[in-house]
């Protein structure tokens, strides 16, 4: 047996003709579908003529509005145009300038692409070329379209548009805020940059000891963001009152393991004696597997983590 071929085939002669209609019709022509085999034109109904070449209706439709006097079809004219407008060099170079002015956030963020920036959160690619168009017509200048602004800001640069995956610090934010910022205020936001150095420094080291040893354990833990219930895309779901579900989540950081404690708050609130009593848990499951240092890492929250709750717990 042979093996069946799903190409298209390319040699088979084909005869298509529009004929008209003997009757008084709407129509103002049919058409007959026909192949010659061995010199004599074999005419079949329009299915097989499809299924025979593969092909749809629009085919047929377009090959018949490309036939000329001569009753050929046209060559096929896509891809042979090749002269494309080109952007001119100084004005590429208006575009960069212009995406350069704009400020963009440290990658702090996103420590493990070190090379890419982001934009603010309130800017985006409309934003940006309606303020390049401002900027165009104000000087008088020729605006170019959005789509070669768009390829130039893919193209040349490794830029995101930014949005924030962590919590952020209010006194960067608070910094970034000022305009002009006092000298005092400049020396404080710089200590506070060491101090995230420092920090994250620790955590680095804490983590290397732990993945050494088996009796220590680094971990962080910090609660997610508030869990709605139920979840759904019913529109109905959008006018009810949904259920709050906490979620404190453990991140041993050796051994990459996670461990969550979640909680609807019909059963308790999200404070620090909730806190107390999933990190009291959470030290005696690994206690009880022979782990005697525990280092764990969180945020400055007073309300959940920094009290003296947790404190008197240790």
């Amino acid at each position: 047996m042979k093996p069946v071929s799903k190409n298209r085939p390319t040699d088979v002669p084909v005869i298509l003709t529009p004929c008209c209609l003997k009757s008084v019709s709407r129509r103002k022509s049919t058409l007959n579908y026909s192949f010659l085999k061995a010199g004599v034109k074999k005419q079949v109904c329009r299915q097989f003529f499809l299924d025979t070449l593969g092909i749809k209706q629009d085919v047929v439709y377009g090959a018949l509005e490309k036939v000329n006097s001569g009753g050929i079809v046209s060559v096929d004219g896509r891809g042979s145009h090749k002269n494309h407008v080109a952007v001119r060099d100084d004005v590429v170079e208006e575009k960069k300038s212009h995406i350069h002015c704009f400020p963009s956030v440290p990658s702090h963020y996103s420590r493990q692409s070190r090379d890419r920036v982001y934009l603010e959160a309130d800017l985006n690619m409309s934003t940006m070329y309606r303020l390049y168009e401002e900027l165009q017509k104000n000087e008088g200048k020729v605006c170019a379209k959005k789509s070669k602004y768009r390829d130039i800001f893919l193209k040349h640069f490794n830029i995101g548009l930014f949005s924030p995956k962590k919590d952020q610090c209010d006194m960067c934010l608070s910094f970034s805020a000022t305009p002009d910022p006092p000298q005092e205020q400049t020396q404080e936001h710089e200590a506070n940059l060491k101090r995230k150095e420092t920090a994250r420094d620790y955590k680095a080291s804490i983590k290397g000891k732990a993945t050494g040893n088996s009796t220590i354990v680094a971990s962080c833990f910090d609660l997610q963001k508030v869990l709605p219930c139920p979840h759904g895309e019913a529109s109905s779901f959008y006018y009810k009152r949904k259920l709050s579900t906490n979620n404190l989540t453990f991140y041993n950081n050796s051994f990459q393991d996670l461990q969550c404690y979640m909680w609807p708050e019909h059963i308790s609130a999200r404070g620090s004696n909730q806190i107390e009593s999933c990190l009291w848990h959470y030290i005696q499951m690994h206690a009880s597997l022979g782990k005697t240092v525990f280092n764990s890492i969180s945020d400055n929250c007073a309300g959940q983590n920094r009290n003296t709750f947790v404190a008197a717990m240790f």
